[in-house]
């Protein structure tokens, strides 16, 4: 299953969009339906990337090499060919028909949980 997470509403700051982000995952990755989380981070001030899109990614990265996600996807470089989005639609086909991923969204991320 595909959850979504929308860490912009009400606009937070950084460190609590970050701090939402966090705790998500660590109740999802204990969740056996949940499989991938769909970030809603927006993009930033008039389109030119934002502290927390930034900073989603940064934190992301930093899970990923610990091994507590096993990957992540940024909206804007979503590719339906690239063998590691195959990878995840096959183990999360929800993925395939989410209407953020129609086209690229840099406000939005890909998060594939490790459990």
């Amino acid at each position: 299953m595909l959850k979504i997470l929308n860490i912009k509403e009400g606009y937070p700051d950084s460190d609590y969009a970050i701090y939402l982000l966090d705790h998500e995952i660590a109740i999802s990755r204990f969740s056996p339906e949940v499989k991938a989380l769909a970030v809603i981070h927006g993009y930033g001030s008039h389109g030119v990337g934002g502290v927390i899109r930034s900073r989603v990614h940064e934190y992301l990265a930093s899970m990923k090499k610990e091994g507590k996600i096993i990957d992540y996807f940024p909206g804007d470089a979503w590719d339906e060919t690239s063998p590691r989005v195959k990878e995840l639609t096959k183990s999360v086909p929800e993925c395939i028909v989410s209407e953020n991923l129609r086209l690229p969204n840099s406000g939005i991320t890909i998060v594939r949980l490790a459990r």
